[in-house]
């Protein structure tokens, strides 16, 4: 299981153009992810899970703290590379826990069938995950798609992302490539979202590069606008 310590995380709304200018700017001095081809940019694909009383939907519609969500995860065109994390956010700051995961575990965990699962596994993240199935009724509810180009400079541990094309679908339509399903935008057409992601203290000569350009700051939660979304459309 990989830990991540409790980190700030920046969100920006930004147009196409501000979008060029920023990462012209950035590129120079850092460097693609683990998951970036030639360009640095990748498909990420989430299922995002709630339980029977959509608990995390709500928790995040009112802004409570401590909270968390589940989702599974895969990069790319990479879809047996599955990872069920957990994203925790508490006195503003947020943590991610991740573990490997597969995809017979993964099929069992959409079916609501966890207790093999369970059994079969020893890694605390996904047996806590698989009580939460069998206890509180925790479903597969929201599957998103969204295209991504991360920045990195490992010395800082700072992470800035480009997120654009985000698309919500039911979650009944399958995972990671749903057959069939109807997407919707989460984003206008030329919008981007820019998340930059540290520890402790943002370089100073790296802020000043993200001041430079005009953003709008917003609180962007992909999973709650995703529901609302869907909520619009099929009400």
């Amino acid at each position: 299981m990989v830990s991540r310590r409790y980190r700030n995380e920046w969100k920006f709304r930004c147009d196409d153009h501000t979008r060029g200018l920023l990462y012209e700017r950035l590129r120079p001095v850092l460097s693609f992810d683990e998951h970036g081809g030639t360009d640095g940019s990748y498909l990420v694909h989430s299922l995002y899970f709630d339980d029977l009383a959509d608990s995390c939907a709500r928790e995040n519609e009112a802004g409570a703290e401590p909270r968390a969500k589940y989702r599974i995860r895969c990069y790319g065109t990479e879809h047996e590379k599955l990872h069920l994390e957990r994203k925790e956010k508490n006195y503003g700051l947020t943590r991610k826990v991740s573990c490997p995961l597969r995809s017979d575990a993964c099929a069992g965990l959409i079916s609501g069938n966890a207790a093999e699962v369970f059994w079969q596994s020893e890694d605390k993240l996904l047996r806590r995950f698989c009580l939460a199935v069998m206890n509180r009724g925790f479903r597969p509810k929201l599957s998103l798609c969204y295209a991504r180009t991360a920045l990195i400079e490992p010395a800082m541990n700072v992470r800035v992302t480009f997120d654009s094309d985000i698309y919500a679908a039911d979650a009944g339509y399958g995972f990671p490539a749903p057959a069939g399903s109807p997407a919707f935008p989460l984003l206008r057409t030329g919008e981007t979202i820019v998340e930059v992601k540290f520890d402790d203290i943002l370089p100073g000569w790296l802020r000043k590069i993200i001041e430079s350009v005009p953003m709008q700051w917003v609180p962007f939660s992909k999973y709650y606008l995703g529901r609302k979304k869907l909520e619009e459309i099929y009400r």
